[in-house]
């Protein structure tokens, strides 16, 4: 695995220090740039640290050649998954499935809902429909299963995307339009562990 640490400037909007309080999810992104690199993802997230744009971060993010950063330590929050808006199905804050899952975390939206117990992995898309290379998905299965191995984590019930925790964002795109690709991108974890 291709992977540098690349950490974020600690600040209120994109790393906040805060402790992780587990590992209940793994929480799978797209950037929504086609042909952004890594570094200039990583960027992004650290100029959030100024306030102007909002919170957002996530713990790793892959490359379109399949190099990995790591920009948030994994005992930290990262600010990948929180929502005040309500999902479309429930008309509540967070999908019904988050709530299952992630219990109190998914119920008050002053927090920051399911950050507390979730990594996020945001991948570089090709094109606007959010299409990967080969080496994108690989080097997220090696890092997928790496995480899911190390924290007892389930890949066929604990990898989510980030649509199936908000509900309203269509994250990552091309899986969201196409579920049985993130099926078999779960699978392949559950291989290569």
């Amino acid at each position: 695995m291709n992977l540098t640490e690349n950490l974020l400037t600690p600040n209120p909007f994109s790393r906040p220090g805060t402790e992780l309080h587990s590992v209940l999810a793994l929480v799978m992104h797209w950037t929504a740039v086609p042909r952004q690199t890594a570094v200039q993802t990583r960027q992004y997230f650290e100029d959030r640290k100024q306030g102007t744009t909002g919170y957002g971060s996530a713990h790793y993010i892959v490359d379109m050649d399949g190099s990995i950063i790591r920009c948030i330590p994994e005992a930290e929050v990262a600010y990948h998954v929180g929502s005040n808006q309500l999902d479309p199905a429930s008309a509540r804050i967070y999908t019904d499935w988050a709530r299952a899952k992630f219990g109190d975390h998914a119920t008050d939206p002053q927090s920051i809902g399911p950050n507390i117990c979730t990594m996020g992995i945001e991948m570089e898309p090709i094109d606007a429909q959010g299409a990967f290379t080969e080496q994108t998905l690989q080097a997220a299965i090696e890092l997928s299963a790496d995480i899911c191995r190390r924290y007892s984590l389930d890949p066929l019930a604990d990898i989510a995307t980030h649509n199936l925790v908000v509900g309203w964002k269509d994250c990552p795109r091309l899986w969201v339009n196409n579920p049985a690709l993130f099926t078999g991108f779960k699978a392949d974890v559950a291989r290569a562990m």
